[in-house]
C-alpha cells in the first residue's frame, strides 16, 4: 500500500489459516485498503470441515471474523460454500446455514458439490442435496445481501470514477 500512485488495495481472496491480528491491523490504518475481505468457509460444520481436510474449525474462523471486526468494523466480508459434500447431511447443511447467518457475510458464493475422479473425496459415501438446498443457500444469500444493501444506505462512502479517457488505457 505504500507504493506511489497505488491508490487502492483489495484482497481478492484469503485462506482462513493465513489471516492474522497484523493483517487486520494493516487493513484499519491504511486508507488505500479496501475494507473487504474474501474468506472462504467452504462449510459450517467441524466434521465437514474435517472431511474437506481443511485445518481449522467454524470456531477458528468465528474468533478470526471477531477480531477482524474489531479491528474493522464495516469490513464487508464474503464467502463461499460447498453444499452436498460428500457425507454432508441436512444436520450439517443447517448447521453451515446458521454458521452463515452468525458470521453476517456481506456476500456468499454457494457450489453444489460435484465428483472428480482426482479427488480423494469421491471415494467417499455421497449423500447428496437436489435443488432445494442451493435454494435454500441462494435465499440466505439475498436475505442477507437485503439487510446489508439497507445498512449501506446509511453511511456514505467515497466512490471511484473512471473517464472515458481512462477506459482507452485500461486493457483486460
Amino acid at each position: 500500500a505504500d507504493i506511489d500512485g497505488l491508490e487502492r488495495v483489495r484482497f481478492l481472496t484469503s485462506h482462513p489459516q493465513d489471516i492474522h491480528p497484523r493483517l487486520f491491523e494493516a487493513m484499519a490504518v491504511n486508507p488505500k485498503v479496501c475494507p473487504y475481505l474474501h474468506l472462504p468457509v467452504q462449510s459450517g460444520s467441524n466434521l465437514v470441515l474435517k472431511r474437506m481436510n481443511r485445518r481449522y474449525t467454524r470456531e477458528n474462523y468465528l474468533e478470526k471474523v471477531a477480531e477482524l471486526r474489531k479491528f474493522c468494523p464495516q469490513i464487508a466480508i464474503s464467502s463461499d460454500f460447498i453444499v452436498g459434500f460428500p457425507g454432508e447431511t441436512e444436520k450439517y447443511f443447517k448447521q453451515l446455514l446458521q454458521f452463515a447467518e452468525d458470521v453476517r457475510f456481506d456476500h456468499l458464493g454457494a457450489f453444489i458439490y460435484s465428483d472428480s475422479d482426482d479427488l480423494a473425496s469421491h471415494h467417499r459415501q455421497h449423500v447428496g442435496f437436489g435443488p432445494e438446498a442451493r435454494h435454500d443457500v441462494v435465499a440466505l444469500e439475498r436475505c442477507l445481501g437485503d439487510a446489508r444493501l439497507r445498512a449501506d444506505r446509511l453511511r456514505a462512502a467515497p466512490v471511484p470514477v473512471r473517464t472515458c479517457a481512462d477506459a482507452d488505457r485500461v486493457r483486460v
